[in-house]
């Protein structure tokens, strides 16, 4: 009997959540240094999530979104990594 190999196919997101404990610069500095956002598109996405109560700011891999919230993790960042849904034009008719 063969073991089955556990994996992580598809597209998953790193969504931050707003919290009251980071400023807009600290979380702007943490998306350029960590997720390799450009400094307006971090600006953007610190925007998004102060004014929505969250945003994916990484869409990858699941090893990438990981390892970006691994590297977060240190700085009391709130977030999670969930599995991205595709679209089933089935599911609404």
């Amino acid at each position: 009997m063969s073991k089955k190999k556990l994996t992580h196919r598809g597209t998953y997101q790193l969504i931050i959540f707003n919290d009251d404990h980071h400023t807009f610069d600290e979380i702007i500095n943490l998306l350029i240094s960590y997720a390799g956002h450009l400094p307006t598109q971090a600006l953007q996405c610190a925007s998004i999530i102060h004014n929505t109560g969250k945003y994916p700011v990484v869409e990858d891999k699941y090893d990438v979104c990981y390892d970006t919230y691994q590297c977060l993790l240190e700085y009391n960042i709130v977030m999670e990594i969930i599995k991205k849904r595709k679209y089933d034009a089935n599911s609404h008719s």
